[in-house]
């Protein structure tokens, strides 16, 4: 075998691994980062539509976060492996989790600079980039408590 066939076959796989460890540590530096701003107060979030009973709330503002993450090169291959016998992708189940956090703390940051004590009817809307990202918007009423 010559070294251009050797390299045909070592290049990809040296692909992947670069991007499976590149992938795993930005994946633990960002899931350290959700748990420190997680920490932090926030309003109180609610998927009802209005405040509890007896709170009279005003000033009612739309706030949305929204956050697109892409799945590293390693996580593709193994989902793609996946994709041909079936079952639960566990990989881009993790994905969608950090999507789903970062896009209720980037919400949550716009409530508490509005100086909201409530957000109200918090919804979630996800598609698929392109098949290889997830593009999550997290969105709903910040109020303010008269």
């Amino acid at each position: 075998m010559g070294p251009f066939e050797l390299s045909f076959f070592v290049l990809p796989i040296v692909v992947l691994l670069v991007g499976a460890v590149a992938g795993s540590v930005i994946e633990r530096r960002h899931l350290a980062s959700l748990a420190r701003r997680e920490e932090l107060p926030s309003p109180i979030l609610t998927d009802l539509g209005a405040p509890p009973a007896g709170i009279v709330t005003g000033d009612a503002r739309l706030v949305f976060g929204e956050a697109v993450l892409g799945a590293d090169r390693g996580k593709e291959f193994v989902s793609s492996l996946r994709n041909l016998v079936g079952g639960e992708v566990v990989s881009l189940q993790k994905l969608m989790t950090r999507a789903r956090r970062e896009a209720r703390l980037r919400m949550v940051d716009e409530a508490r600079a509005l100086g909201a004590d409530f957000v109200l009817n918090v919804r979630f809307e996800i598609c698929e980039v392109g098949g290889k990202a997830a593009d999550v918007i997290c969105y709903g009423t910040a109020v303010r408590r008269r």
